[in-house]
């Protein structure tokens, strides 16, 4: 599970607690800056955090790369605007390097295709990069042309969450070594509809066929 603008403060611990009871023991987390948003990493089988230095210094709190026993996932929660820049530049060589490696990005991207996921990105040629060095995201994959959104801008006047902007910006890539392995990806807006307080984001849900065991890895509460 990765879980995107995690803060170290009571709520956070409090999620952490519930998460340990819910079996997911294994927790993990960049940094311990009470006042900086980051990730979450937390998962029921034992994991390695793997070391990237290559990784640009302001994004340490952005990507976390971790090794399961039969594949690595990386967890990444984007900065906005311009600062997105350099973790696109990491993830894009990255990918280029491990076409033939069992991997998966999933996170925040602040990004999505310019057009059918929401208009006025930056960086979008980065997120079109990644399609072409991978596929599609796992999402897209699996719903073709379909539209949805998992954040909405809270910017205007109109009253009607359907009046603001939608963007899809919550995604999954997988490397090609796996994307035979994606049995689909869901979006579930219930926690963003009905307890706003407790995130902004629809979660999303990828599984995995590993070796005949299904396997559910979430994204972005």
């Amino acid at each position: 599970m990765v879980i995107t603008e995690f803060q170290h403060k009571p709520e956070g611990a409090s999620l952490q607690s519930a998460l340990r009871d819910g079996g997911w023991i294994y927790q993990f987390c960049p940094i311990l800056d009470r006042n900086k948003n980051t990730l979450l990493i937390a998962a029921r089988e034992n994991f390695e955090v793997i070391a990237q230095p290559a990784l640009h210094k302001d994004d340490n709190a952005r990507c976390v790369k971790i090794q399961f026993e039969q594949f690595v996932l990386i967890g990444v929660y984007f900065a906005q605007n311009k600062k997105k820049a350099t973790l696109w530049r990491y993830l894009c060589e990255l990918a280029a390097e491990t076409v033939h490696e069992r991997l998966v990005i999933i996170g925040d991207f602040n990004t999505g295709m310019e057009g059918i996921d929401g208009t006025g990105y930056s960086c979008w040629h980065d997120f079109q990069e990644l399609t072409k060095l991978w596929g599609e995201d796992a999402w897209r994959r699996t719903h073709g042309d379909q539209r949805d959104f998992t954040w909405y801008s809270h910017k205007g006047k109109a009253d009607s969450r359907r009046r603001h902007q939608g963007f899809r910006i919550d995604h999954a890539f997988i490397s090609p070594a796996l994307k035979d392995d994606v049995v689909t990806a869901e979006f579930s807006h219930e926690v963003r509809d009905k307890i706003p307080q407790a995130s902004d984001h629809s979660a999303l849900s990828v599984w995995l066929d590993l070796n005949g065991n299904t396997a559910c890895k979430n994204s972005d509460l």
